[in-house]
């Protein structure tokens, strides 16, 4: 199919060619100009065989280029260049703006809540992750998920201290849970108050730990929590409501639902 180029272009040579073919007849029929002058009359002749031979080089022969590609080509070779291209001699801007990965981490201030030196209540558990995954506490102090039910690393020792307040240790290492100002969740072998958390009751029996003692925005929204692929999520990129942070209490056990005594 041609372009509006080449059809302005077949038009200006049809429009030629008619103009030259009656000045040609005119020359043939005039008197005042007689067949013996033959310059006017091989004049004529040879522009309309020139015409005539564009006409059928355009017409049998047509260009592989079409004609609003080429229209493309002229218009971005005229618009002047930007600083998105790539040049040695101009700076290369990035779209996407530099993040701040550390978000600041408050201490929260004396509680008025009177906490226990010794817990007044504790429960074996394993606490199935809403992703699921159970929490699981490394040999090596490490914290993760694990599919394996039956390990003795995701059972763990659910202390209480006051309302809401618990401390988790794991059965199989004997270290505490705790959460550094950082937002790190690591395992300790002494326990400090980095290792007290607030237990939530989330929607549909799913339990929630944050933080005890640091905080970002408001109090309570650093929580323990796993991802679906097994690691360990930073207590700082956490939000209320997330998957990530929802966890079931079960009985060590057994699959059944453990009964919690605050």
């Amino acid at each position: 199919m041609m372009g509006p180029r080449s059809a302005n272009s077949r038009h200006k040579i049809y429009t030629i060619i008619f103009w030259n073919f009656p000045f040609l007849s005119h020359v043939v029929r005039d008197e005042q100009f007689p067949f013996h002058d033959k310059s006017i009359l091989h004049r004529s002749v040879y522009s309309s065989f020139q015409v005539l031979s564009i006409l059928c080089a355009i017409t049998l022969f047509p260009s592989n280029v079409p004609s609003h590609d080429l229209g493309n080509e002229r218009r971005s070779n005229e618009t002047k260049p930007s600083f998105r291209q790539s040049s040695p001699l101009l700076p290369r801007f990035h779209k996407h703006r530099i993040k701040n990965n550390k978000p600041a981490v408050y201490t929260k201030e004396a509680s008025p809540i009177t906490l226990t030196q010794r817990p007044t209540n504790s429960r074996r558990i394993r606490l199935f992750g809403r992703v699921g995954l159970f929490l699981h506490c490394n040999a090596n102090g490490t914290v993760s998920g694990s599919l394996n039910r039956h390990s003795s690393y995701v059972k763990f020792e659910l202390q209480s201290f006051g309302p809401s307040i618990v401390r988790i240790r794991s059965i199989g290492t004997g270290k505490f849970f705790a959460i550094n100002s950082k937002g790190i969740l690591h395992t300790i072998g002494e326990a400090t108050d980095e290792c007290l958390f607030y237990q939530n009751h989330e929607e549909n029996l799913f339990l929630s730990f944050a933080s005890f003692k640091y905080y970002m925005k408001e109090h309570y929204d650093m929580f323990i929590s796993i991802k679906r692929n097994g690691e360990v999520k930073q207590a700082t990129s956490t939000l209320p409501g997330q998957d990530s942070i929802q966890f079931i209490a079960l009985n060590s056990d057994s699959l059944r639902l453990a009964r919690l005594h605050n």
